[in-house]
C-alpha cells in the first residue's frame, strides 16, 4: 500500500496479524486492507478504553481527596 499507509503502521499491522513481513507482502491487497483498517480501528479502541480508565482514576482520587478534606 505504498502512499497510502505509512509503512511503520503497515508492519505493526502485519505483526499484530501474525503475519511475517513476507507473507504480509503475499497476502491479496484486500486483505492486507482489511488487517489494516482492523489495526487501526482496534487502536483506536484501545485509546478510548485507556483514556476512559484514566478518567475513571482522576474522578476516584478526586473523590477520595474530598472524603479527606471532611
Amino acid at each position: 500500500m505504498p502512499g497510502l499507509v505509512a509503512q511503520i503502521e503497515e508492519r505493526e499491522a502485519c505483526r499484530v496479524s501474525g503475519y511475517n513481513w513476507k507473507e504480509w507482502q503475499a497476502l491479496p491487497y484486500d486483505e492486507r486492507v482489511e488487517c489494516v483498517a482492523y489495526f487501526r480501528v482496534r487502536r483506536r479502541i484501545d485509546m478510548n478504553e485507556g483514556d476512559a480508565r484514566d478518567r475513571d482514576m482522576q474522578r476516584k482520587i478526586k473523590t477520595q481527596q474530598q472524603k479527606r478534606r471532611k
